[in-house]
């Protein structure tokens, strides 16, 4: 019975450290993803903004595109959708844009946000999982001095297998949702 418990309360990290290593893989090439895409709808972004910023976007002046993307690339913009957003409503108020070229930039804008919304919410999600894996690990390998204790005592014991098995499938339901987002085009 003791070499059960001791089996069953050293496979859970075991196991957890796996899943940790498999999500960070599908999250970090998704991350990559997100960032390609990024760059892809800063360079039509720049594309489109062209070379006639006005200077009525004094807090950082865009002379064209190109400055644009050496910024974008230089990491200057800690939220680069944040700076499409003001590109947009400063090329709304200059009566004298094009105004096809104001909604090609503010449907780029919006793709931009769209990504940096789903790459937050796949890091905050990767977080609060690492978070719970590794609590629930830690939590797994504190009842193991215990088994000696714990061996003769039935309820507890079918109570602790109950909740550590409870939740070990709410982590995997979490694995499931984080690579589903991973995994979507």
């Amino acid at each position: 019975m003791e070499n059960s418990i001791l089996y069953f309360f050293s496979t859970i990290p075991q196991v957890f450290a796996a899943i940790i290593a498999l999500v960070f893989v599908f999250v970090f090439f998704k991350l990559q993803g997100f960032d390609k895409s990024l760059d892809v709808v800063c360079t039509d972004f720049a594309g489109v903004l062209g070379s006639n910023v006005s200077q009525i976007f004094s807090w950082q002046r865009l002379g064209s595109g190109s400055t644009f993307m050496t910024n974008y690339k230089a990491k200057y913009f800690s939220n680069i959708s944040e700076v499409m957003i003001k590109v947009c409503s400063e090329r709304e108020s200059d009566k004298e844009s094009n105004q096809q070229a104001v909604r090609n930039l503010i449907k780029l804008k919006d793709k931009a946000v769209h990504i940096e919304s789903d790459k937050s919410t796949l890091i905050k999600s990767t977080k609060s999982f690492c978070i719970f894996s590794f609590s629930l690990i830690i939590s797994s390998l504190s009842v193991i001095p215990f088994t000696k204790c714990i061996e003769s005592n039935y309820l507890f014991l079918d109570n602790l297998f109950f909740l550590f098995i409870l939740l070990s499938v709410f982590a995997f339901i979490w694995v499931y949702r984080i690579l589903s987002v991973s995994l979507k085009k």
